[in-house]
């Protein structure tokens, strides 16, 4: 390009004179320079500098040394389209993005991508492999167009382009457009059903949600069996629908949850239909196993045992505890039946042995009227026997002493009783006048002063008259 001398220098390169500036070395400044004022694209490449001299021997001898220049050019923001270029699309719509773009140099590419509205992240769907250099403005060109088909997760996103090469810094130069509504119809259908067990019993309540996008957003409409559910005292509509609540009440309430979901998309109808089975049983004698938090807590009752399943604490029921449980409970309603029973023999031998000793006594002949009852005697009747002493230890008989003793034997052995009348028929005064009514007046003259004919038949207690009889 440019043969230096001491003091003066040659161009070898036209053009490079004519947009450049040199300096040539001398015995003061060992350097040569060459000043490049206006740069070019084609000013891009290797630069190599030789330093040659003629030895003594005229000899050419020399080094040289070399550098790269790279022209720099920065990428200008790029030109993107999408078609159709309706803000409402359909799902599975075709749409054709195109993107072009001066990317600078060195040679550098253009991305399409697309973004949600609730998130930072970009993703890709293409770049261009190529680039196509104009050598006159220093530029290198991409283009790149896809074809990408919509789908309902693309619903509020954005699209765009941009250009860059190795020597761009973030942000990029980027166009975008959108963001896009898109519409379809419903989603698949997915159940939430609370509580969420394998059967269920009389009175249990549920709550069951019917999980389903769209847009626009769908309706929801429930049967049972068949039957459509409409909300009434029994069932309960929430969340527009999507939920129903109700309490179980019968047997019969097994079978299958249906839940339909609809909308239209552009005048089309669009729907979709699932259901759940629910199972309605009696409930268990045999308690289920419980799930617990953890063994070492010990959460289970005194009938249950614990135990691991699946890194998942499990309550039982212990058969052996549920045995001896049974076991005592019956001994002592055994042993309380035979205390009961022993208890009852006692008293009825007893009653007989009191029965006994009452009809022994009243077929045993006493003659015991000089004698008076104790009043203690009315707290012991069943000795049955009014103790005969001729010294008359108890001068005080209490009255109550003839109804328990007198009315069960006979008082005159001289008068024996009479065998026409029943044992039955014995009344106070039969006992009082043993030789019958027809005598009492003779029994009552015979204690008149002048009477002594029948004084000594029959003897009567001294001092009748007593507090004790009052």
């Amino acid at each position: 390009m440019v043969s230096y001398y001491p003091s003066y220098a040659v161009y070898n390169d036209p053009d490079m004179k004519s947009r450049s500036n040199i300096i040539s070395f001398n015995d003061s400044s060992p350097n040569a320079i060459l000043n490049i004022s206006e740069v070019q694209c084609k000013d891009d490449g290797q630069y190599q500098c030789i330093v040659g001299y003629m030895n003594s021997h005229g000899i050419e001898i020399g080094t040289q040394t070399e550098t790269s220049v790279y022209i720099q050019v920065m990428a200008d923001i790029p030109e993107f389209t999408i078609q159709p270029a309706n803000t409402t699309l359909e799902e599975y719509s075709a749409v054709n993005l195109s993107c072009s773009a001066n990317v600078g140099r060195p040679g550098g590419k253009v991305t399409i991508w697309k973004q949600s509205h609730i998130s930072d992240e970009r993703i890709q769907l293409g770049n261009s492999s190529s680039s196509v250099t104009d050598t006159g403005n220093c530029s290198d060109y991409a283009n790149l167009l896809i074809t990408y088909n919509l789908s309902r997760s693309d619903h509020g996103f954005i699209f765009g382009c941009t250009s860059k090469n190795k020597h761009t810094n973030d942000p990029a130069p980027s166009k975008e457009v959108g963001p896009r509504t898109i519409l379809y119809g419903p989603s698949k259908i997915s159940f939430e059903l609370r509580p969420n067990k394998t059967n269920y019993y009389v009175t249990d309540v549920i709550k069951l949600t019917c999980n389903s996008d769209g847009n626009p957003k769908p309706t929801f409409r429930w049967k049972f069996n068949s039957t459509d559910i409409m909300e009434n005292r029994k069932y309960t509509f929430l969340s527009e629908n999507a939920t129903v609540q109700f309490t179980i009440q019968y047997l019969n309430e097994s079978g299958n949850y249906q839940c339909y979901v609809e909308n239209f998309v552009n005048e089309k109808y669009m729907n979709k239909s699932e259901y759940v089975a629910l199972i309605v049983v009696e409930p268990s004698t045999t308690p289920q196993p419980i799930a617990t938090e953890s063994c070492v807590e010990d959460t289970c009752s005194f009938m249950e045992t614990c135990y691991t399943n699946d890194d998942t604490a499990v309550c039982s029921l212990h058969i052996w505890k549920l045995i001896s449980f049974v076991f005592i409970t019956l001994s002592l309603i055994l042993g309380m039946a035979t205390l009961s029973l022993c208890l009852l023999l006692r008293i009825r031998k007893r009653r007989i042995g009191y029965i006994n000793g009452g009809l022994q006594m009243s077929n045993n002949k006493f003659e015991d009227f000089g004698g008076y009852a104790d009043p203690k005697d009315v707290k012991r009747p069943y000795t049955h026997v009014v103790e005969e002493n001729e010294g008359r230890d108890n001068p005080y008989a209490d009255p109550l002493d003839i109804k328990t003793v007198y009315t069960s034997v006979q008082k005159s052995a001289a008068s024996p009783i009479d065998s026409s009348r029943p044992e039955s028929t014995t009344t106070p005064q039969s006992l009082l006048n043993p030789q019958g009514p027809e005598n009492i007046s003779s029994n009552t003259d015979s204690s008149s002063p002048g009477n002594d004919s029948h004084s000594d038949n029959i003897p009567k207690p001294p001092n009748v008259y007593d507090d004790a009889w009052v």
